[in-house]
C-alpha cells in the first residue's frame, strides 16, 4: 500500500469522499462526473476561496518578513472551515433533492421551521395551518433528508 493510500484510509469519511470524487474526474470527457462535481462543490469552493481572499488581503497589509517565515496557523483553520462548509454543502445538496420529492407546502413548512429556525407556532400562524401539520412536515422531510444525505455520501464515495 502506498503512503498516499495509507493516509487516505486513516482520513475521515468526508475527506475520503472528496478524494474518490476527484479520482473519478480523470476522464475530462466524462461530463456527468464533472457536472456532479460542480453541483456538489461549487458553493463550497466559492465560499472557501472568497474567505481566503478576504483574509489574505487583510494579512498582506500586516505582514513583515519575520512573520512570513512562521507557518500560517490559518492553515489549520482552513481545514476546519472546509469541513464545516463541506457539511453545509452536503445538507444543501440533499435538501435540494428532497425539495422535489415532497409536496411544496410540506417543504415550505419544513424550511421555515427547521432550516430557518422559526418556532412551530409562528410557522403555523403565518402559513395558516394547524400545528400538527408543521410537526408532520418536520418529521417526514427530516427523515427523507437523512436518507438523502446517506445516498449522496455513498454516491460520492
Amino acid at each position: 500500500m502506498s503512503e498516499l493510500e495509507h493516509e487516505k484510509t486513516r482520513m475521515e469519511p468526508s475527506l475520503q469522499t472528496r478524494w474518490s470524487l476527484i479520482g473519478r474526474l480523470k476522464d475530462w470527457g466524462d461530463q456527468q462526473s464533472w457536472q456532479e462535481f460542480f453541483d456538489t462543490y461549487w458553493k463550497l469552493i466559492y465560499r472557501t476561496t472568497e474567505t481566503r481572499i478576504l483574509r489574505s488581503s487583510a494579512d498582506d497589509t500586516a505582514r513583515t518578513s519575520t512573520i512570513d517565515r512562521i507557518p500560517d496557523p490559518a492553515g489549520l483553520a482552513l481545514e476546519a472551515f472546509w469541513n464545516e462548509e463541506w457539511e453545509k454543502n452536503l445538507l444543501a445538496a440533499a435538501a435540494e433533492r428532497v425539495k422535489h420529492q415532497v409536496d411544496p407546502e410540506q417543504y415550505q413548512l419544513f424550511d421555515f421551521h427547521v432550516l430557518k429556525k422559526w418556532p412551530a407556532q409562528k410557522v403555523a400562524r403565518k402559513l395558516g395551518v394547524n400545528l400538527g401539520k408543521v410537526y408532520s412536515a418536520k418529521y417526514k422531510v427530516s427523515a427523507l433528508l437523512r436518507k438523502e444525505i446517506k445516498v449522496l455520501e455513498r454516491k460520492i464515495i
